[in-house]
Formats: structure tokens, sequence, C-alpha cells
């Protein structure tokens, strides 16, 4: 499905696939596998700690990865690769914590009525 979705977005090329024979072929040095390797298997351990050692992941630049959490909706992703959210998730996130409590908060629903800012999501991506 990702693979698919990146060829439709035309960042295909900018995806990096790195395993241990990149090493052997100078593509990284072994410093470099050894740090990438050791920040993935720690992020992959943290949720699954009999996960064995990978032997290759691939690197997507974080304007991409921005791109990807965008157009799945994904919150977590995207602050997690230090973005803001727009305007339009923060206020349906208000709207439901003024439903939880029986309000309405009428300075989300104003902006969620909106039609949707596409220079504004550009420009959280590529901040």
């Amino acid at each position: 499905r990702l693979p698919k979705k990146l060829g439709i977005m035309g960042v295909s090329d900018t995806l990096r696939v790195v395993e241990a024979k990149s090493v052997r072929d100078g593509e990284v040095t072994e410093e470099e596998w050894t740090a990438l390797l050791s920040a993935y298997m720690h992020m992959v351990r943290s949720r699954d700690a009999l996960a064995t050692t990978a032997r290759r992941f691939t690197l997507v630049p974080v304007r991409v990865g921005a791109m990807i959490a965008q157009d799945e909706g994904n919150k977590h992703v995207l602050l997690a690769l230090g973005k803001r959210l727009p305007k339009k998730w923060a206020a349906a996130e208000a709207r439901e914590e003024a439903r939880a409590v029986g309000g309405v908060d009428f300075n989300a629903e104003s902006v969620l009525e909106e039609s949707e800012d596409c220079d504004e999501l550009a420009e959280i991506a590529f901040e």
C-alpha cells in the first residue's frame, strides 16, 4: 500500500533502502550502518521485545513522512516528526473535548466549516 501511495505522490525516488550490503557497496559507512540499525531496532523492540534483528530497512525523508501522515490523518506520526497539527485537526479535537462534557466550542465549529487549506498542509510538510 505504501509503495503505491508514494508512487502516486511522485516521491518514491526519495526513499533509500539500507541493508548490510550497503556497507560493502560503499553507500554507507560501518558506523552509519551501526547507528541506523541501532536506532531502528530500538524503535522496533519498543513495540515487540522479541523482534529479530533487521536485515534491511527504508529511510524516508521527514517531508515525505509528514505528507503521508497528513494523507492518512495520523496525528501521532506528524507530532513525532516535529510538525504542528493542521488547524482543522486541532479544531476537531477541541470539538470532541467540548462534546465529551456536553458543550459546544464555537471557535472550533467555525474552523471546521471552512474548506481544507492545502497551502497550510504544504507549509506544515515543508517547514
